[in-house]
């Protein structure tokens, strides 16, 4: 049934360049579809959230599990 099905914000972001890059996977559990997209937007659009200028190579997915 659709009642227990969970949405997922998965954020995929790369820092770095080279040798030294970084890769990180995050998984954050939201309330909706809505909410999650939302919420994605918000992050990778930021400012904040782009601390070294690489976020062309960041992405987000959101999931239903």
């Amino acid at each position: 049934s659709d009642v227990y099905k969970r949405q997922y914000l998965i954020l995929k972001s790369k820092s770095g360049k080279g040798a030294q890059a970084g890769l990180s996977v995050v998984s954050i559990p939201m309330s909706s579809m809505e909410s999650c997209e939302s919420a994605a937007l918000k992050l990778i659009s930021s400012d904040r959230f782009d601390i070294d200028k690489n976020a062309e190579k960041d992405a987000f997915e959101c999931i239903v599990k």
